[in-house]
């Protein structure tokens, strides 16, 4: 499982400042002539893991049979997970224009993304972690299970909307709608239906720089002024986009009927004890696959709303709400609160819920090294993370920003 979770990722280049709005106690990057911003950020969530878990699973560690007991007590009929790894890099400069309601500058911006977006059942969860022994003489739902991963490179510039180029790299779009597996008693025959369909590149080779499809992305927001700027209303659509994939994709389906006899599962360590020569015999067998497949793929785009309203001059309270439009649609929704105790350091508390995750707190702080060089640290889950019973959700970043 965790060698087919790796498959899922992305790489997505894009702008990304204009999709959130900055504190209004800070001063604007859109004032400075121009500027250089670097932004970083990593997410780990998911409803079904807890946070003990999912840090041992991505950055590596013994799983005991107490963490793995204790994620089970998360569990749902459908849970979620999600991971997102970003490294961007934008300039920003004003244009003289005469018409002040026209866009007043050009931005143009990289953003490399990994991204996995999935969902799994309870069974399925239980089966991958703990084998199939305790399902002895039961059927276990290994249904739904839907993940993507895209691999693309995407180029934006903006005149009040974004509008750029999407280069596909790798795509995993896989489903499994309907899937149950019945363990016969002392382990000794699994007997199950399964009805799979996937998408993925023909190649087992990873070439970060090959092109295997393209495409077109947007986004586009607005924000109105209130109470004379002390309120900021935004609305906006990021990553509305498509790849349209060349003949370096295959599609592989799978619905059938099976029987494997002498299996016996003992957790995700362990190797299967079948009578087959190995995977290769398992799709040679079941899975059907049909080469030079051309899919389009939608992005996964963001819809959201932000609000920003100052308490005092030093005080600012914050509210956000975004929906999460893709294979696995998620909402989520904060608020926060920022303080300014001097004109050159901003510290701040949020709480949020949603996402592919449950419920989080963190803090965030903006200093000022010098007139122009702004560093800006978020750690969202900073306050919840370090609670090893609780849902995961890791969620940091790093931006700095340079004005010229």
């Amino acid at each position: 499982m965790k060698k087919i979770l790796s498959l899922y990722i992305a790489w997505s280049i894009f702008q990304f400042a204009s999709a959130q709005e900055n504190s209004l106690l800070l001063k604007s990057e859109r004032d400075a002539k121009a500027s250089i911003t670097s932004a970083n950020f990593i997410a780990l969530q998911s409803s079904g893991f807890t946070n003990e878990l999912i840090k041992k699973f991505y950055f590596g560690g013994l799983i005991e049979n107490d963490i793995i007991s204790n994620s089970t007590q998360k569990l749902s009929s459908k849970n979620t997970i999600g991971e997102n790894l970003s490294l961007s890099l934008e300039y920003r400069t004003k244009l003289k224009q005469k018409n002040e309601n026209f866009a007043k500058r050009w931005l143009g911006g990289i953003r490399s993304q990994q991204i996995l977006i999935g969902e799994y059942s309870n069974d399925a969860f239980r089966f991958f972690f703990q084998g199939n022994k305790n399902f002895e003489d039961k059927t276990m739902n290994l249904a739904p299970n839907n993940f993507l991963g895209l691999e693309l490179v995407k180029g934006n510039s903006e005149f009040g909307i974004q509008l750029g180029l999407n280069l596909g790299n790798q795509l995993y779009d896989i489903s499994i709608p309907e899937g149950a597996l019945f363990t016969a008693k002392d382990g000794i025959e699994l007997n199950g239906k399964i009805k799979l369909n996937a998408f993925t590149n023909s190649s087992v080779t990873y070439d970060y720089f090959a092109v295997n499809g393209y495409g077109m992305n947007g986004a586009a927001y607005y924000s109105k002024n209130l109470n004379q700027g002390k309120t900021k209303i935004t609305i906006g659509i990021q990553d509305l986009g498509f790849i349209k994939w060349n003949k370096n994709i295959s599609e592989k389906t799978l619905d059938s009927n099976f029987v494997w006899r002498g299996v016996a599962i003992e957790n995700i360590f362990d190797s299967i004890k079948a009578d087959i020569n190995g995977i290769s015999d398992l799709e040679n067998t079941w899975i059907h696959e049909k080469e030079n497949a051309t899919p389009t793929t939608l992005i996964p785009t963001r819809i959201y709303i932000q609000y920003r309203s100052l308490l005092t001059s030093k005080i600012e309270l914050q509210s956000s709400f975004q929906y999460t439009i893709s294979k696995v649609n998620s909402a989520y929704i904060n608020t926060g609160i920022n303080y300014r105790p001097s004109t050159k350091w901003i510290i701040g508390f949020i709480a949020g819920y949603g996402n592919y995750g449950k419920f989080h707190a963190g803090f965030n702080t903006s200093i000022y090294i010098s007139k122009n060089l702004l560093i800006e640290y978020f750690g969202n889950s900073l306050a919840t993370e370090f609670l090893a019973k609780n849902s995961a959700y890791f969620n940091h970043g790093l931006k700095v920003r340079l004005a010229l």
